[in-house]
């Protein structure tokens, strides 16, 4: 691992041991896996140092899946809101129909600092807190294009702190 992942990797250690949260133990010795709780409820919270190109990914996965018979509409939906996204953006696993919203951050020269994290694993919860009601919408029967119109129109009126 390059001294740049290493440095990354250390400073979200050091950022979840002072914000005390909690954290799960992980295969890869790249990876931390996070249980998040805010306004919303409970969020699982991978963070993982990559190299090749150096990288770390923030994943926040939805707590609801998506059944199959809705999969199509929830994936058109994923992406009218992936459309124009500046940071980040949502996928979801076809096979079983877990959403995620996933950020990547290019490390370059600097390692990350462990008040990065604050920015990035916030940011991250804030844009699945601002999607998840019109999520649940397209599961329990909305379409995709209506669900997505709300989101904008939303967005214009009221952005939070994180500017969503």
């Amino acid at each position: 691992m390059t001294d740049v992942c290493e440095q990354t990797l250390a400073a979200l250690k050091e950022y979840v041991e002072t914000e005390m949260l909690t954290t799960h133990t992980s295969t890869s010795p790249n990876r931390v896996l996070i249980s998040l709780t805010d306004r919303s409820g409970f969020w699982d919270v991978i963070v993982r140092v990559d190299e090749d190109p150096d990288t770390l990914c923030c994943t926040i996965t939805c707590p609801l899946k998506t059944p199959p018979r809705r999969r199509t509409e929830m994936a058109l939906f994923l992406t009218r809101v992936n459309w124009c996204m500046i940071v980040g953006g949502f996928e979801m696993d076809l096979d079983d129909g877990e959403v995620r919203m996933k950020m990547n951050v290019p490390l370059g020269a600097f390692p990350l600092a462990p008040s990065d994290f604050d920015r990035i694993i916030g940011m991250s919860s804030a844009m699945m807190n601002h999607y998840l009601p019109a999520i649940m919408q397209v599961i329990d029967g909305r379409p995709a294009k209506q669900a997505a119109a709300a989101c904008e129109s939303v967005e214009r009126k009221a952005p939070n702190e994180h500017g969503f």
